[in-house]
């Protein structure tokens, strides 16, 4: 915050506020409560599957559960989770749009991510805490991986905003 001046703290708050306005954390808590129903929906089926004694008939047919469950498991777990960190990305970029609406100054915004990005890598006990920053803090995460989009992508976008 010492870093900042008063047009891009509000400019960050702006930020934020639109994250409550447009409820992400909700969507987000949403998106989370049904990738783990799905996997657990998926482990159940397994363990189902693979618990019951199999007739003659059973094993002709082969075992349909199982192949469910197999496919809820690779969606809960490999699939949905990249989803997921999709949205965060889409999230921050109409965040960042929102803050413009409600300061009507995207340099503000423009500036603010340059100066956050400076020094944005902190120590984190917990990597799943990087959802909370205004800047992806890890520099070991890329891609798709990532919480945040880059903030050369996020500048680009506000410049054109």
């Amino acid at each position: 915050m010492k870093k900042l001046d008063k047009s891009e703290i509000e400019a960050v708050a702006a930020h934020e506020l639109t994250h409550i306005i447009n409820q992400d954390s909700l969507l987000m808590l949403i998106t989370v409560v049904y990738i783990g129903a799905i996997s657990i929906l998926g482990e159940f089926l397994i363990r189902f599957s693979t618990g019951r004694k199999r007739s003659d008939e059973d094993e002709k047919k082969g075992n349909p559960l199982l192949i469910v469950g197999l496919v809820l498991l690779v969606l809960g777990y490999l699939v949905y989770p990249l989803i997921r960190l999709a949205i965060s990305r889409k999230r921050e970029f109409l965040a960042d749009a929102g803050a413009v609406e409600l300061t009507k100054d995207n340099q503000a915004m423009i500036s603010a991510l340059q100066k956050i990005s400076e020094k944005s890598l902190v120590a984190l006990e917990n990597e799943r805490m990087a959802a909370m920053f205004i800047a992806n803090p890890l520099d070991t995460v890329a891609g798709l991986f990532q919480t945040h989009p880059s903030i050369q992508e996020r500048i680009a976008a506000l410049k054109n905003y």
